[in-house]
């Protein structure tokens, strides 16, 4: 008799389905993760994708390919300018680390009333592009300075 899936592997099954659907690479990570690359002609972005099976949302983590951590005398400035970036944002934030200097957009949806679609996962994937690809010149120069 066939175990039923996990609520996780059905998370990672609509994740899957939308991956193929756009015709994006996926990547087995660690600890029941899957990640990506999207390119869309403005810039590589790492994705990662964590399902939460305890409260029914999945996270959408992302950050430019390009993106390394932030240097510890570049924390603060970084600090202030995800601060101000995240005030005029309605879905999603970034974040930092002030410890490790990891950086990065987050963005999850909550699917706790009904089923997660490939639809759903879709909409935020591309609205963690779109604040990313907005905000990047500025917090570039920041990382480069």
């Amino acid at each position: 008799m066939a175990k039923k899936p996990t609520k996780k592997a059905e998370i990672l099954a609509v994740v899957r389905s939308f991956l193929q659907e756009d015709k994006l690479d996926i990547h087995p990570l660690e600890d029941d993760m899957v990640g990506t690359e999207l390119d869309d002609g403005r810039g590589a972005l790492r994705i990662v994708f964590i399902p939460d099976e305890e409260y029914d949302f999945l996270q959408i983590w992302g950050a430019p390919e390009e993106a390394d951590e932030v240097p510890e005398a570049c924390r603060a400035a970084m600090m202030e300018a995800i601060t101000r970036a995240n005030v005029d944002l309605v879905f999603g934030n970034f974040y930092l680390d002030l410890d490790s200097g990891e950086w990065g957009f987050r963005i999850a949806v909550d699917y706790s009333k009904g089923t997660l679609t490939t639809e759903m996962v879709a909409s935020m994937v591309y609205c963690a592009n779109e604040r990313i690809h907005t905000y990047w010149p500025e917090l570039r120069a920041l990382l480069q300075a």
